[in-house]
């Protein structure tokens, strides 16, 4: 897993997609009006992120959107609906980190 402290800092947006291209996760843009992006893993530990297009987002607000998917594939902090919010907060917080 890769660590943003130990790489050189993403500055565009096209350097984070390039950067998901190179991790292998595949990055796909379709309607999530309600999440706006979302990331799964499958069984083999391979990620995809679905990234909302029913809304224009500026640049930062997409950037902050794929760079936290991206957190949640890197760091493998995925949860479900079952998983206490204690947990949850947790995921969220080591994507946010990453």
């Amino acid at each position: 897993m890769h660590n943003l402290s130990n790489q050189e800092r993403i500055t565009e947006l096209s350097s984070l997609y390039e950067l998901a291209d190179s991790l292998g996760v595949a990055v796909y843009s379709f309607d999530l009006p309600e999440s706006r992006a979302v990331s799964l893993m499958d069984e083999h530990g391979g990620c995809v992120i679905g990234m909302d297009n029913s809304r224009a987002y500026s640049a930062a607000e997409e950037k902050t959107m794929l760079a936290h998917e991206l957190g949640h594939c890197e760091t493998g902090a995925f949860y479900n609906q079952y998983t206490p919010f204690s947990l949850r907060s947790k995921c969220e917080r080591r994507a946010d980190e990453w």
